[in-house]
């Protein structure tokens, strides 16, 4: 696997070397993401807002985590939103805080973020049909 090709804002990185792949740091990691998911979904009713329509969709990204926790790069895998300030969000929520260091200089974890679509309508309210008969009568 590659790495991330780097944002114009991140950090220089280290080329990923072995160990970067450990399937048990990848789980603890996607645990630290779904933390996260507060904020991406933000992201999503914002585009939302903007976009009105069907809105669902997914974004699927490869992360990569530098020893020191912090996120130095993303890959945009897919991307069914097709809204680069989503995205943008999206990378701005992952690189808060920091996620476990990994054993090698740089790992790389994939994670896919879905999204529902959410409808803004209101609920329509259904007359009661008339009663032919009062039985109380």
């Amino acid at each position: 696997m590659h790495p991330p090709a780097e944002d114009a804002d991140s950090e220089p990185r280290a080329e990923p070397q072995e160990g970067g792949d450990d399937p048990e740091y990848a789980r603890l990691v996607r645990r630290h993401l779904s933390s996260r998911r507060d904020l991406i979904d933000k992201c999503h009713e914002e585009r939302a807002a903007r976009r009105p329509g069907p809105g669902g969709g997914h974004v699927k990204l490869n992360i990569a985590i530098a020893r020191t926790g912090r996120i130095t790069g993303f890959e945009v895998i897919e991307d069914t939103l097709q809204d680069p300030a989503a995205l943008a969000c999206i990378k701005r929520a992952l690189r808060q805080g920091s996620y476990p260091a990994p054993a090698a200089p740089l790992a790389v974890v994939s994670k896919t973020f879905r999204f529902e679509a959410k409808t803004t309508d209101p609920p329509r309210l259904i007359p009661p049909k008339p009663l032919d008969d009062n039985p109380f009568d």
